[in-house]
């Protein structure tokens, strides 16, 4: 449930801090009394878009800040695997803060993306306002409740039929692609055996670029290493004050007095070991450059070879991924080729693949729409019973699910209607033809009321959920949502 709403420096509001409490929760006043800058508070805090308009004159930035306290353990565990962080009693708090130039958004003080807010927000609080009233018009949303009130049985065949489609399409976006043309085929056929000789001629091989850029970077600076190694070698060395003649001059002082305490024979055999170590390296820098001597003919090999290799990769490799890509693009080019060369026999295996598809996908739609058309029974009875408690006595309600394979498209092939009828002897008519503003608030209530009863451990806010209802209506309207708030918190923002 939600504790605390607080709200600085937004719109007209200076500062304000209100308590929430369980159950139902009254927000009332005239018009201009704050009510929707109220509303608007909330969806800025829980990820709305924002900008510097709704900073009070003369504030640097607004805050809003919600406290939500999160009793049921499912809803604690969803938290956690979005990584977001939960005190140990459950309490959440949503922080928004606005900026003239951007805005800040934290969950219980670690900063958030308005997108993680958002997932958050679905799993604290549900709410309704006057647009999702009008969207009930709309046939696809009235599609959506149906499916919703369907379940995981309607979300699996809509996947099926989604997948089908999907498949069917992109074959037959491809099979656009390709040119009926003959002369334009045969165009594209030379293009791809040019670009496959190209490639093969280079004879490359995975990794290979660089492995010679390393060797090449090695050879190009030969005479430095040279140098820096020759420098060495002489410092090294057992001449002059070479530090090998050093380590032999120290070993030939202390000899003679090792015999005189133990000891110094571990430190003469410690000289010992650091003059063959000396040597050692001496000898494998000697053997270095041995075989590593600058050969201006290898330089002039590695660099042609990789000239060839990046001009390549300018050609075939646009995402800078190496000549791996290049044999992706050489492979994907020769699976083209075959197709070109073969194009009847191509396409007509493709074709059939495609009938397979819109095959599999009108099953599909067809045990959806069997599946839609239960749900839509079920979902109308209930709708008409809690109707006819929000004072639509003569109330009766159906929803229509009508098919048609000809308009085959994601979702399946139904089209789905709502119908309504409110006074004795009228028939049904689609919903958006016959509602007045609180008909239709009233009918969103109704299937709220329907669609909530699976979420009692959500907070509600409706916002004007009685617009244009006065009289026994309204005491209906106020009935239901005692009822709601009987087993979850309900927050009612009216003018009534």
């Amino acid at each position: 449930m939600l504790h605390t709403l607080t709200v600085k420096n937004l719109a007209l509001i200076d500062a304000l801090e209100i308590d929430f409490t369980e159950g139902l929760n009254i927000l009332t006043g005239e018009t201009g009394a704050g009510k929707s800058v109220l509303i608007g508070s909330v969806n800025l805090a829980l990820g709305e878009k924002a900008d510097a308009s709704v900073i009070r004159d003369g504030a640097d930035e607004a805050l809003i800040e919600m406290v939500f306290g999160v009793e049921d353990e499912e809803t604690r565990q969803v938290i956690r695997d979005m990584d977001l962080p939960l005190e140990a009693d459950g309490q959440i708090i949503l922080q928004r803060r606005i900026l003239p130039t951007r805005s800040v958004a934290k969950v219980s003080g670690e900063t958030v993306t308005l997108k993680q807010l958002r997932m958050l927000a679905t799993c604290l609080i549900n709410i309704h306002g006057q647009n999702d009233q009008l969207s009930l018009l709309d046939e696809s949303a009235q599609m959506a409740l149906v499916d919703r009130y369907a379940g995981e049985e309607a979300a699996k065949q809509k996947a099926s039929v989604a997948k089908a489609y999907r498949a069917m399409n992109d074959i037959r976006k491809e099979l656009d692609g390709m040119h009926d043309d003959a002369r334009m085929r045969q165009r594209e056929a030379d293009l791809i055996r040019y670009e496959l000789a190209e490639i093969d001629e280079a004879d490359l091989k995975e990794g290979e670029d660089e492995a010679l850029e390393a060797a090449f970077r090695k050879s190009a600076h030969a005479g430095k290493i040279a140098d820096a190694l020759g420098r060495s070698m002489a410092l090294l060395s057992e001449e002059a004050d070479g530090a090998g003649a050093l380590v032999s001059q120290a070993i030939r002082y202390i000899a003679p007095v090792t015999a005189l305490d133990a000891p110094l024979e571990d430190l003469a055999a410690q000289l010992g070991d650091v003059e063959n170590l000396l040597r050692d390296v001496t000898h494998d820098m000697e053997a270095y450059l041995a075989e590593n001597a600058y050969d201006e003919q290898t330089v002039r090999e590695q660099e042609s070879r990789l000239n060839l290799i990046n001009r390549l990769k300018e050609k075939y490799d646009s995402k800078g991924t190496g000549i791996e890509a290049i044999l992706r693009y050489r492979k994907e080019r020769e699976e083209e080729l075959a197709r070109l060369e073969d194009y009847a026999s191509y396409r007509s295996k493709r074709l059939k693949e495609m009938e397979e598809y819109h095959q599999k996908a009108l099953q599909a739609a067809g045990k959806l729409s069997g599946i839609r058309r239960k749900a839509a029974e079920r979902l109308s009875g209930k709708l008409t019973d809690t109707l006819r408690e929000l004072n639509f006595a003569e109330a009766d309600v159906a929803i229509e699910v009508l098919s048609d394979a000809d308009h085959l498209h994601a979702d399946g092939c139904d089209t789905v209607t709502f119908l309504i009828a409110t006074n004795p002897g009228e028939r049904r008519r689609p919903l958006g033809k016959i509602v007045s503003g609180g008909e239709l608030s009233r009918i969103m209530l109704g299937l709220k009321t329907v669609f909530t009863d699976a979420q009692e451990h959500l907070a509600m806010i409706f916002d004007e959920i009685d617009a244009g209802i006065s009289g026994k209506t309204a005491w209906k309207v106020s009935a239901r949502l005692a009822l709601l708030a009987a087993n979850r918190q309900v927050i009612c923002i009216t003018h009534l």
